[in-house]
């Protein structure tokens, strides 16, 4: 019997390493199935906007905006809107307005105005006082909303030292009083449920890209979203064909 070998071209499908890294999502504690334009945990740099790292602590996720360390409480993708609390309570927080990827999400969040190391404020109640953890030996420190030292009830505001101003939750704030309804949350407790921002992203080219059979990524060098493809072919906007 005579047994004749072959050698025929062996045909193997492998897909591009960048749309398996972008095809993972991340999970950190309680949120889940964390995507573009997001990376860090185990998503590649490659998978995500470089403003929108993100970090897992200890079950926290935490993102960084503008050299500020905050802690993200919940996502929502659809709206792009994430709930988030600052890491150091207490202290100034702007996202300025010229900073083109997050803002104020104002229908939920407003501004609340701190004053510390103040003169006695005679009449004011006691419960609209607060001490920082930061600022522990400090006296006399009142929370008010939407007032300046100039144009607060009590003049004398204005020999405050410091002033500090930090978004909240509006819904927390009770807007007929100076400061907020502390009938059973504490100033503390409001800081940490933290504050809604939304992020500005152009999500359409990723969702072409998804509907091709891709993964959105990022071009880096080239400062654009990009399209990675099981083709091992990186394209603008979709891949050429279906997987």
């Amino acid at each position: 019997m005579n047994i004749f070998f072959s050698n025929l071209p062996v045909s193997l499908s492998v897909d591009d390493p960048r749309y398996i890294d972008c095809a993972r999502t991340s999970v950190c504690g309680d949120i889940k199935s964390i995507t573009y334009p997001f990376w860090g945990i185990d998503r590649a740099e490659h998978c995500g906007h470089p403003d929108f790292k993100l970090k897992c602590q200890n079950d926290l996720l935490e993102i960084e905006i503008q050299s500020q360390n905050y802690r993200v409480i919940s996502m929502n993708t659809s709206d792009r809107i994430l709930r988030i609390a600052t890491m150091s309570y207490c202290t100034s927080l702007s996202i300025s307005g010229d900073y083109h990827l997050f803002y104020y999400y104002t229908p939920t969040t407003q501004s609340l105005t701190l004053f510390n190391n103040c003169p006695l404020v005679q009449g004011l109640n006691t419960t609209d006082k607060f001490n920082c953890s930061i600022n522990a030996n400090a006296t006399n420190n009142y929370f008010w909303i939407d007032y300046t030292p100039e144009t607060a009830p009590f003049p004398n505001l204005i020999q405050c030292q410091v002033k500090i101003t930090v978004p909240v939750l509006r819904h927390l704030v009770n807007l007929t009083l100076h400061g907020f309804n502390k009938s059973s949350l504490s100033l503390d407790e409001v800081l940490r449920m933290g504050f809604d921002v939304e992020y500005v992203m152009d999500v359409s080219e990723c969702k072409s890209c998804k509907s091709s059979g891709g993964e959105c990524g990022y071009d880096v060098k080239a400062g654009q979203p990009t399209c990675f493809c099981r083709d091992s072919r990186q394209y603008q906007g979709r891949c050429s064909t279906q997987p």
